[in-house]
């Protein structure tokens, strides 16, 4: 393990922090297996002085930031993911993020980013007062990879060259500004003009659709909601026929395991002239088809019980322990994998996607492929190329609730980012629909990440099945409006018209923005770990701003609203003044706009 750098605070200054050449030419080239390159850097400041944010801290403790000396695994987890990782650290979490890191100091806010690419390497932090009680930062520079040999020998392939240290306030432009860089991205590529998604799940039923109900709310939606573009067929279109049961009996997933045999596809009375046909009845109705697919197999699946070599043996999800992974570094699986997605998007005509239980593939970090080349990072912007490749230049990629916390690297394929929980089973609990926000908080105030996609806080609908009263669903309302975040409709709403949340449905959908800037006024990322932001500022592309006020409490709250003018509320009609405060109700919301 090989130390390569130490600085103190005279080189936390704004800009880039780079090795020097000298740093960087005495890199071998050729590394022992399981090499690391270790930077570490002292702040200076007293530990205890000092707060420390990592996008792992939300997913694992349900917490954004901690103290500099403060034991982050004393009692907390996270209501998402209670503690099935909790055991891990946090910088070394067992699946691949993008590794933002800040640093909240006592007389300023700093802040680093890792690796200035996602493909070859992975940054471990690690912080914690020295013997002085000063906070250190270490950053473990790792290669992808199978098995530690094969890829260390890429070190030249790192782009590890350069860290980012920031002291400016305007951690906004200065984030986005280095990533655009990076990308080689301007946001303009990267917020295409998609409109908004229904899609077939958020609604109690699931897997129960037919070709007639996507027909008949293809109809309603053509009538009642303009701003709809995109009809998506969700997991259950290859289920519950009894042709694609498992083995064992199960009903299994719309996963990859149905296109091994595709001849059991055919014959599916709920869909008598086949996806094609789906396909073209959205089409015919205005709108663009797209479909949910996963590259996951279920086990009971024919291809896992009769090819199990071609898929990985370690990669496995905590909470669904039956999913199997495919290996990508075999060329009989890119093969097959390529027939499938000819079949969707060439055969069937889909000109979209949301990708479901797929990164686990090629993040979880015990991932050991079979096959010596690319690292399994390469083969994920292989296998996005691949869909990329079959859609058209406009397509939709909507890139569902994975492992990742919002890095921006496969925003280059990607469109829309899921980054937390299907919304009908998070937002009628309390601790999770906070935790939510707070993740928004920072991919899209502190990160900007709504620059290179749209942010998805999953879809927006009716919510019966978990009786959502019409306070909360006007705060979730408002939160997905103020985050910049409603990207998905949800529900049957064609046979609910008369039903007192469409009209609220109907809001959202008209006042729904992708892409727009979000700034919260007043927030204070270092104060509370827990709370969201009460006020969000989204600032439109084409001018226009939004005001989303949440109250998280339960009790009647007054918050300020910013700016000046009258605002009047969509969800409510009520009107209110800039500068002043509102009151607002117990988990309730409001949505301003200029009145």
């Amino acid at each position: 393990m090989q130390a390569v750098s130490s600085r103190g605070t005279e080189d936390f200054a704004p800009g880039w922090i780079a090795l020097s050449d000298a740093e960087w030419e005495s890199l071998p080239t050729d590394l022992p297996p399981h090499s690391e390159v270790v930077v570490t850097l002292c702040t200076g400041w007293q530990a205890s002085e000092c707060h420390v944010h990592h996008p792992a801290l939300i997913r694992l403790a349900g917490r954004s930031i901690v103290r500099g000396d403060e034991d982050w695994k004393q009692g907390w987890h996270s209501p998402l993911t209670q503690n099935m990782h909790f055991e891990e650290p946090v910088g070394a979490p067992g699946f691949g993020i993008y590794p933002p890191i800040v640093v909240f100091g006592p007389d300023g806010t700093g802040w680093l980013t890792g690796p200035t690419s996602e493909v070859a390497s992975r940054c471990l932090w690690e912080w914690g007062p020295n013997k002085s009680g000063e906070l250190v930062v270490t950053a473990r520079l790792v290669p992808w990879g199978v098995d530690g040999e094969s890829r260390s020998r890429r070190c030249e392939g790192w782009f590890l060259k350069h860290f980012q240290c920031e002291l400016a306030p305007s951690l906004f432009d200065s984030y986005n500004d280095a990533i655009a860089r990076q990308l080689g991205l301007t946001p303009a590529q990267k917020n295409p003009d998609v409109g908004l998604t229904w899609a077939t799940w958020n609604d109690g039923v699931f897997r129960d659709i037919d070709y007639d109900r996507i027909d008949a709310m293809c109809a309603w939606l053509a009538r009642e909601l303009p701003q709809v573009r995109w009809v998506q067929a969700d997991d259950g279109w290859a289920g519950p026929a009894a042709t694609i049961e498992n083995e064992d009996g199960t009903l299994g997933m719309s996963d990859f395991g149905v296109f091994y045999k595709p001849e059991r596809l055919k014959g599916d009375p709920r869909f008598p002239g086949g996806m094609r046909a789906v396909a073209d009845m959205m089409r015919r109705h205005g709108f663009r088809p797209a479909l949910w697919i996963t590259p996951a197999v279920m086990a009971g699946q024919p291809l896992y019980l009769e090819k199990p070599e071609w898929f990985l043996t370690e990669a496995r999800l905590n909470w669904m322990p039956e999913m199997r992974f495919l290996d990508f570094s075999r060329a009989d699986v890119r093969e097959f994998v390529e027939g499938a997605l000819d079949l969707v998007f060439n055969e069937w005509g889909f000109e979209g996607t949301k990708l479901d239980f797929w990164t686990m593939t090629f993040e979880e970090t015990n991932v050991r492929l079979s096959e010596d080349g690319p690292t399994a990072v390469e083969w994920m912007n292989w296998f996005l190329a691949q869909i990329r490749r079959r859609i058209p230049d406009d397509g939709l990629m909507l890139h569902c609730i994975g492992l990742p916390f919002g890095g921006p690297w496969r925003s280059k394929y990607c469109d829309h980012f899921r980054y937390y929980a299907d919304s009908e089973g998070s937002c009628g609990v309390q601790e999770m629909v906070r935790e939510q926000a707070v993740w928004a908080a920072y991919i899209a105030g502190l990160y900007g990440l709504t620059r290179f996609w749209g942010l998805n806080g999953d879809g927006f609908g009716l919510f019966d099945h978990i009786q959502l009263p019409a306070d909360e669903h006007r705060r979730w309302a408002a939160f997905m409006l103020g985050s910049g975040s409603t990207t998905e409709l949800s529900g049957w709403l064609y046979r609910k018209a008369d039903h007192p949340g469409v009209p609220v449905v109907r809001t959202v959908a008209a006042h729904a923005a992708l892409g727009s800037r979000i700034e919260l006024p007043g927030y204070d990322y270092a104060a509370d770990p827990v709370l969201p932001p009460a006020v969000w500022l989204r600032l439109d592309r084409d001018g226009g701003r939004l005001i989303g006020i949440c109250n998280w409490t339960d009790a009647h709250t007054d918050i300020p609203v910013p700016g000046s003018g009258m605002w009047r509320c969509v969800l409510t009609g009520q009107v209110v003044e800039g500068g002043q405060t509102v009151t607002v109700p117990p988990r309730d919301g409001l949505a301003l706009v200029l009145a």
